[in-house]
């Protein structure tokens, strides 16, 4: 008799392994399948993003062994089932809307636990920016190989003034913004304990999401439709003294920028708390990224302003995003008790002892 009890339980946990496998599977490999054939993707991804997009999504599948294994003796369900199963009642609560507009009032919509809405808006969080962040790092990466054959061929041709324009400022930039993007593809695509980096929650207002896609593609196209686009890190001052003396603030905002995403290290990620940041450049403010990358913007409408002046209502459209995202973060982590300390702390969300 025992033995068949241990039977029927042996055959219930690889049943229930196989069903957290496959619901890992079947979320991983639907979202390749997504970017494969959705047409903004096919263009927007390059090769070298696609490539890394299937050998992640190869990874996250041999993960899921692991996790399901670890799930199976926790009894608990994986990310993978979540989400299964948080899309199943995204489309109950669908057909019971379009069956009785007026459900909604009835409460007769199906809820989601606490669980379930943090598991499936992190993992729309992760479809949206991996493959953008991946897109802008091999880009950057390109960028600076092609700055850096420059910079060592063109050094002994151009006078010390001449080469900091034309090559230095250009590759101190593509290092900027490489680095920049790694952070993030790395804290994107990474989460774990040992990393210090788990999702402790995920904003889950609508202003929070709007603010925040508005600012990446696809959905920037739409906010530059209202908000045309004239700022350029790499536009030109007038002179050489001028634009050695704006190109030297550039990089140093831009530093300072950095400086921001590397304290953040792993913990890098839109529209989530992984713990709060009280250390680098976030020592200072508040926001020290947004800050120094509006400034840098700023800076480099100067000489655009002159033959266009509804560039200057754009950029403060911009910068007003930028702001709506810092307020709407706030509002999110606000929740968590150590960055109420936190702004107790560092009073100041943009310039110290100024606002």
């Amino acid at each position: 008799m025992e033995s068949i009890i241990n039977l029927t339980y042996q055959k219930s946990k690889i049943r229930y392994f196989s069903t957290l496998l496959v619901s890992n599977l079947i979320v991983i490999w639907t979202c390749i399948i997504f970017y494969s054939y959705n047409p903004y993707y096919i263009n927007f991804i390059s090769e070298h993003a696609k490539n890394a997009i299937i050998i992640i999504a190869i990874f996250y599948s041999f993960v899921s062994i692991y996790s399901s294994i670890l799930s199976v003796h926790r009894r608990s369900d994986t990310k993978g089932l979540i989400i299964l199963k948080s899309v199943s009642k995204t489309l109950q609560n669908l057909c019971i809307i379009l069956k009785d507009p007026n459900s909604m009032s009835e409460k007769r919509i199906v809820q989601f636990t606490k669980l379930e809405k943090h598991t499936l808006l992190f993992s729309l969080v992760k479809i949206i920016y991996i493959p953008i962040m991946l897109n802008f790092m091999f880009n950057n990466l390109f960028t600076l190989k092609g700055n850096f054959t420059d910079s060592i061929t063109s050094f002994s041709t151009f006078s010390l003034i001449d080469f900091f324009n034309v090559y230095f400022f250009q590759l101190v930039l593509s290092i900027i913004f490489l680095v920049d993007t790694a952070y993030f593809c790395f804290g994107y695509i990474f989460e774990a304990g040992f990393l210090k980096n788990k999702v402790k929650s995920v904003d889950c207002t609508y202003s929070g999401w709007i603010f925040a896609l508005a600012c990446y593609p696809p959905f920037s196209s739409i906010t530059s439709m209202y908000f045309p686009w004239s700022s350029n890190e790499y536009i030109s001052f007038g002179d050489n003294f001028e634009n050695v003396f704006f190109r030297i603030l550039i990089i140093i905002l831009l530093s300072i920028y950095l400086f921001a995403t590397i304290s953040l290290g792993t913990r890098c990620s839109n529209l989530t708390n992984r713990g709060i940041v009280i250390t680098g450049a976030y020592k200072f403010v508040r926001h020290p990224a947004y800050i120094s990358k509006n400034l840098v913007w700023w800076i480099t409408l100067i000489p655009v302003l002159k033959d266009n002046n509804f560039a200057f209502l754009s950029m403060i459209g911009w910068s007003f995003m930028y702001f709506m995202r810092a307020i709407t973060e706030e509002k999110h982590l606000l929740q968590d008790d150590e960055y109420q300390e936190y702004c107790k702390e560092v009073k100041f969300r943009f310039i110290p002892g100024v606002f």
